[in-house]
């Protein structure tokens, strides 16, 4: 079906170099890659104090994503916080989103005192400049948009080393990659940039600084461009 689909198409357009490698074995075009663009928003800054204030002297690891385990990967998150619950108390996990594990996971987390699952939230824009930290341990992923809105607020980043995650996130630049499935290796990045946040910070500014490559118009213009060469 998707050598049929994609084979028959006048131009194929992927969203990262991952995909545009898994498009080029289906059609005889090139494939240009054109990535998602980020959502712009505006926070209410209001609501990022009001959640930081619930949790005083906390550093906040946050994640943001759908509760599938499978996919994005929030059992690595919970490993890591297990492993860190006694030696750094002040490090507090944040989970916000829902998904079909939903239960499954806020069951196993019951023990863990550093873990909070905060929902779903259709403002979630509002709520990242209260992080300190993102980790986004996808066991797999086209390109993990969030990661963008997540650099608009200048908040520092961990990230798995798969799919289209390292076309944003540079290693040591933009962010920090870490193996996929390795709590461990998560753990030691998540005091790495707790520790460190000089260089945790700079990253930021650096990813801030790209965004300009990732907006709205950016890929109108790409697409555009596109239709264009088509249409002569």
């Amino acid at each position: 079906m998707n050598r049929r689909f994609y084979g028959n198409a006048d131009c194929c357009v992927a969203i990262s170099t991952m995909i545009k490698e898994q498009l080029v074995a289906w059609t005889q075009h090139a494939v240009p890659v054109i990535p998602s663009a980020m959502s712009n928003f505006s926070p209410n800054m209001h609501v990022a104090e009001q959640f930081r204030t619930r949790y005083p002297e906390r550093f906040i690891v946050g994640h943001i994503g759908a509760l599938v385990d499978r996919h994005k990967g929030q059992r690595v998150v919970l490993e890591a916080a297990r492993q860190l619950q006694k030696s750094h108390p002040e490090l507090l996990f944040v989970f916000f989103g829902k998904g079909e594990d939903e239960e499954a996971l806020q069951q196993e987390s019951e023990h863990l005192s550093n873990v909070v699952w905060a929902g779903f939230h259709p403002n979630i824009g509002d709520f990242i400049p209260a992080l300190d930290l993102f980790v986004f341990p996808s066991r797999n992923e086209g390109l993990g948009s969030v990661l963008l809105d997540v650099m608009q607020a200048k908040v520092p980043i961990i990230a798995s080393d798969v799919g289209g995650i390292p076309d944003l996130v540079h290693q040591n630049n933009t962010g920090v990659l870490v193996e996929a499935n390795n709590a461990t290796a998560l753990k030691d990045a998540i005091i790495q940039a707790k520790n460190n946040h000089k260089a945790s910070t700079a990253m930021a500014e650096n990813a801030y600084s790209r965004l300009h490559m990732y907006s709205p118009q950016a890929m109108a213009e790409s697409y555009h461009h596109i239709y264009h060469k088509l249409a002569k």
